[in-house]
């Protein structure tokens, strides 16, 4: 993995989330993410990055440099289990659990 796409592309399916989850996560389009993985576009802003490399459990350096050891999957962090779910399990569980709370 020679490139910050690269390393993006890998963290991303490191975690099971897709380009679009982050790129919710991050307030940006999925295209700018797509392009940054491509290679069509330089890496992110430092703020993004940092934010990316929060969101997806990888050490800043790593992500943005290449230093350091390639990430692993890890487990579930036990103090904050709903952050390690894909986005886009919890936008879709939650909604019906409050709706199911709503209308009992």
């Amino acid at each position: 993995m020679n490139t910050f796409g690269d390393r993006l592309k890998f963290a991303i399916k490191l975690r099971g989330i897709t380009a679009s989850d982050l790129a919710r996560h991050l307030g940006v389009k999925p295209q700018a993410i797509y392009q940054v993985q491509s290679g069509k576009s330089g890496a992110m802003n430092a703020s993004n990055a940092a934010a990316a490399a929060d969101f997806l459990r990888v050490p800043i350096r790593w992500l943005t440099d290449g230093e350091g050891a390639t990430p692993n999957a890890q487990p579930l962090d036990a103090r904050s289990p709903l952050k390690q779910l894909p986005p886009r399990l919890i936008s879709t569980w939650f909604p019906l659990q409050w709706e199911a709370a709503v209308f009992r």
